[in-house]
């Protein structure tokens, strides 16, 4: 392999590159402020401070969905 005069460096492209302006820091701003928790407010006839109002007359359903991969001979590689 040979060297191609027509091809540059990254040393020739950076040393055609100008001198950086050393330019005075601009004087940094301190921000501070206070910020509060918004206040929760329970709804009426909730049982706890969730908001909910299910107890446990509400009639629960369950659904159980398997997934096909975890089933066969590769359910461990899952």
């Amino acid at each position: 392999m040979t060297d191609n005069p027509y091809q540059y460096t990254i040393a020739d492209l950076l040393k055609d590159l100008p001198e950086p302006v050393n330019t005075v820091a601009a004087e940094k701003e301190t921000v501070t402020y206070q910020r509060g928790k918004a206040k929760k407010n329970g709804l009426e006839g909730s049982p706890d401070d969730s908001g909910l109002r299910f107890d446990d007359s509400v009639p629960v359903k369950e659904i159980a969905i398997s997934a096909p991969e975890l089933s066969g001979a590769n359910a461990d590689d899952y």
